[in-house]
């Protein structure tokens, strides 16, 4: 899917107007495999594989709109893999377990006041598991163990250190 993404804004001080502009155009493919299959007569099974890949171009304008303005054009790209299964034994007990490992790539490509290109690279993992017991039709208990993660979008990751100059 592609997505843009226009926005402004604008602060009004004793030292002047000072605007932020970004211009966000992202890229995302999300495909997934999901199979459920009757391993035996007690045991269903549901698994799920699949991969992420995200593309993100923020071209960000800052600065005081009487002096210099900075120009930064900030590259996100993400690529992630997981699966994940699910069992039902017996129609009552539960079982899941999964795991996730993403990477990541930033790349700073600061043009004006101050020129500067820096690149960035992240990955991380997270895992789940859980089990469940179903004591009756409408109600069961479930116990569940993860880990979560998330990397930074592209405004959350970029400060530019010299804005009080300008």
């Amino acid at each position: 899917m592609l997505f843009r993404s226009d926005n402004k804004s604008l602060s009004v001080s004793n030292w002047g107007r000072y605007e932020t502009l970004h211009q966000i155009n992202s890229f995302e493919i999300r495909p997934k495999l999901k199979t459920e299959s009757n391993i035996n007569e007690h045991v269903v099974n549901n698994f799920t594989v699949g991969f992420d890949y995200f593309y993100a171009l923020d071209k960000i304008r800052s600065g005081n709109q009487s002096s210099a303005q900075d120009f930064v054009d900030i590259t996100k790209q993400t690529f992630g893999l997981y699966a994940l299964e699910n069992m039902e034994i017996k129609d009552r007990y539960l079982i899941s377990f999964g795991a996730r490992t993403s990477w990541a790539e930033y790349i700073f490509n600061q043009k004006a006041v101050l020129v500067n290109k820096e690149t960035k690279s992240l990955n991380d993992g997270a895992l789940n598991f859980g089990l469940g017991y179903k004591y009756n039709e409408d109600s069961q208990m479930y116990f569940d163990y993860s880990r979560s993660f998330r990397f930074p979008v592209t405004d959350e990751y970029y400060q530019n250190v010299y804005t009080g100059f300008w």
